[in-house]
């Protein structure tokens, strides 16, 4: 799960920060990344269940190599 710091951000960003993040996490990925990522979006009930950047927020890790 990738957790935002919303303390950067000014009020006028902090709805549509999450969402701007979740798709540029999503971009990252691989191709392969991506597309298993959409099938377990919709397996687990795509858009009527999730919207698609909370599922990228809540399903994408991100961790630091060092």
């Amino acid at each position: 799960m990738a957790t935002l710091n919303m303390d950067g951000f000014s009020e006028e960003f902090r709805e549509i920060a999450p969402m701007e993040c979740a798709c540029y996490l999503f971009e990252c990925l691989s191709e392969e990344e991506k597309i298993k990522t959409k099938e377990d979006w919709n397996k687990a009930g795509g858009y009527k269940v999730i919207p698609w950047w909370k599922w990228c927020m809540d399903h994408i890790n991100v961790s630091l190599c060092k």
